[in-house]
């Protein structure tokens, strides 16, 4: 068995010749010149950052500012005061007795209007107001109260009004529970009446010392 003959060698065509090796200086410098072109791109960025940087205004210390925004007591207006205010001690007296006073008529109004109908069918309703008493939220001694301060206050004429005046109503209601009786009016609703203003009368008398300044 005979072998296969070589493969001839295949000659170069004609005119042809291998490269020239490449000068490794050449490569050096081509590296060299490639870095100093990267390094001056790097540094141009650097530069330009900086230059934006400083360009922009400082941002404001919103830290401090907000904490004297805090601060309740910088800058804070004055409490205003809502007391109402307080009329001369002469000018006072004089509102407090009228007030006083005209609760004492308000009384008279509300007894004379049960004298009028005791003994008849009316009697029922005048009945359920009085029985409660007229006077017991005390409206007419707190707004006369009011006027004074604790230093010029009538204090003692005031007491005696109230109670003057809260026996007057007592009298009414008392005039009011007579009042149900068959044989009303009667001698007990005329005396519980008469008591009852009485006990006015003297009520007067102490607002009227209250507006003289007693």
């Amino acid at each position: 068995m005979t072998q296969p003959p070589d493969q001839p060698w295949r000659q170069p065509p004609a005119g042809w010749a291998p490269p020239p090796p490449k000068d490794p200086r050449k490569r050096q410098e081509a590296k060299r010149n490639a870095l100093i072109f990267a390094g001056i791109i790097a540094g141009a960025a650097v530069i330009g950052g900086i230059a934006i940087a400083t360009d922009k205004p400082p941002a404001p210390d919103t830290a401090s500012t907000s904490a004297l925004d805090d601060d309740p007591t910088i800058d804070a207006p004055a409490p205003k005061s809502h007391k109402p205010k307080k009329p001369p001690t002469a000018e006072a007296r004089k509102q407090a007795a009228a007030i006083l006073k005209a609760e004492d008529q308000r009384f008279r109004d509300q007894l004379a209007a049960g004298e009028r109908v005791v003994g008849t069918v009316d009697f029922t309703a005048w009945y359920k107001k009085a029985i409660r008493g007229f006077g017991t939220k005390q409206e007419a001694f707190a707004k006369a109260d009011a006027l004074f301060t604790a230093e010029n206050e009538p204090s003692d004429l005031i007491e005696a009004w109230r109670e003057h005046n809260g026996d007057a109503d007592a009298a009414i209601t008392t005039f009011a529970e007579e009042g149900t009786a068959m044989d009303a009016p009667n001698a007990k609703t005329r005396a519980a009446a008469k008591e009852a203003l009485a006990d006015l009368a003297k009520a007067d008398r102490d607002a009227d010392r209250i507006a003289a300044g007693e």
